[in-house]
């Protein structure tokens, strides 16, 4: 009877440990809900971050002196790695877009192979799980029919063959149903695992649907949005509306799919305002040299400034008007210019270069880094070109405000519709052909217009 009474409580004893098995094994992981921002999703991210550091530590300790909250219930070594590959493989959410085109599609494939990464490592920390609750409900079960068998062998002997073969057949299925229990539990958390991180995954590439609206926006204030674009795994659908009274503001509303998990993000965004502030045709920061039949027309605004101790020459049929033609003025800087400092403009540019080839694609806002050469007459831009060197112009034609850090020179059939800044000196020589500089408000007008978007407001909403 004794060992009757020991056997129960020892089938009791492994109840309670097999009940606490699959809290042991679960996953702790920080996923943003609906109806958080930005900010709070960053601070859930960072969160995970400093867990995972702390649990690293763990790894490196020989012990753990002081137990964990039941809470959170104390993990194990492979828990703590598969938890610290899942937070180095973090799907990362897509940067603000700074207008590098190359850079922006850059951020959203890296996105798509974190989105990869992360689904992998988390199938195979949830495969390890699922391994591990198997072995153990095999193990607990093996022990216990042994456990069975010995103890009716010395309890009842030969005599009762019948009561303890059908006792134990009784415990038996006990002891199954519990062991299949534990595997349906290990499968249902490995499936949730999973749901949990295609969740995720639909938050970022819903992410990525707002940087394309972001992108598209910037190239044509027109744009109404699309469904369906392919991201990875997922794919994402987007909206666009003008809110009423605010022409300059868009509202972004971007769905996030992947499989059957579903995210929705609107943003609010705003057209930055251009403040493009010239006061000639032509401004240079040093000696203006003409010749040719070179001409300089400055319309209502004067036609070449100089700082004081410049001076501007014409020679041949080079000529120049404005009101009044010539004056004398300090170089302004970049930010009186273009009302923003050459970092931020940068950051707008839609096209960059460094040390470019001849005639690149200058549409939108374009930076280069290095020297530019425009030859051919066929070549053409608009908008705002920055060249962050010397800018040789022998051919075609731009219209918008060019701002030249280094030398410009200007030669052939070339032509400027609005307004150019060299830092350094200028030579404009029409010596084969007619180079000509007019400025043009309208074409001012169109630069300003070529500012980008920025995002005011970013949330994730129920769908």
């Amino acid at each position: 009877m004794k060992r009757l009474k020991f056997f129960m409580l020892s089938m009791v004893f492994t109840l309670i440990m097999l009940s606490k098995v699959q809290p042991l094994f679960a996953l702790r992981d920080v996923e943003p809900t609906a109806g958080t921002n930005l900010n709070q999703t960053i601070i859930q991210e960072k969160a995970l971050q400093k867990q995972v550091v702390t649990e690293k530590k763990m790894l490196r300790q020989p012990r753990i002196s002081k137990p964990l909250p039941k809470s959170l219930p104390m993990p194990t070594k492979k828990e703590i790695a598969a938890k610290a590959v899942l937070a180095e493989s973090k799907i990362p959410v897509v940067a603000p877009f700074s207008g590098d085109i190359k850079s922006h599609k850059t951020e959203i494939q890296g996105t798509a192979a974190a989105t990869e990464t992360r689904t992998k490592a988390l199938k195979e920390a949830t495969t390890e799980k699922s391994f591990g609750h198997i072995i153990i409900g095999v193990v607990l079960i093996l022990l216990l029919v042994a456990g069975i068998v010995i103890l009716f062998k010395q309890t009842y002997g030969k005599k009762e063959k019948g009561n303890a073969m059908v006792f134990a057949i009784v415990i038996i299925l006990v002891v199954f149903v519990v062991g299949a229990s534990l595997v349906f539990l290990s499968e249902k958390e490995s499936r949730r695992s999973v749901q949990s991180n295609k969740q995720n995954a639909a938050l970022y590439i819903a992410d990525g649907g707002i940087e394309k609206a972001m992108w598209e926006l910037n190239h044509s204030t027109s744009y109404a949005g699309e469904s369906n674009i392919t991201l990875g795994d997922g794919n994402f659908s987007i909206t666009v509306s003008t809110p009423v009274g605010n022409p300059n503001q868009r509202e972004i509303v971007s769905i996030g799919q992947i499989g059957l998990s579903r995210r929705k993000i609107k943003a609010l965004c705003e057209k930055i305002p251009g403040s493009i502030t010239v006061n000639s045709a032509l401004s240079c920061g040093g000696n203006v040299n003409m010749g040719g039949n070179a001409s300089v027309a400055g319309g209502i605004l004067t036609g070449i400034l100089v700082p004081v101790g410049c001076s501007v020459s014409t020679v041949g049929g080079a000529m120049v008007t404005g009101t009044p033609s010539t004056g004398n003025a300090p170089f302004p800087s970049f930010e009186d210019v273009f009302g923003v400092t050459m970092a931020q403009m940068q950051g707008f540019a839609t096209n960059k270069y460094t040390n470019p080839g001849n005639n690149p694609v200058c549409a939108g806002i374009t930076w280069v880094d290095g020297d530019l050469k425009a030859t051919t007459s066929s070549w053409g831009g608009s908008g705002v070109l920055i060249v962050n060197g010397d800018f040789d112009m022998s051919g075609g034609n731009f219209t918008g405000v060019i701002y030249v850090v280094g030398t410009f020179r200007m030669t052939g059939n070339a032509r400027i519709d609005g307004s150019i800044l060299s830092q350094s000196m200028a030579d404009v020589t029409g010596i084969f052909g007619t180079a000509d500089i007019a400025y043009n408000p309208s074409a001012v007008d169109q630069a300003n217009n070529v500012y980008p978007f920025k995002i005011l407001t970013w949330q994730e909403v129920k769908n």
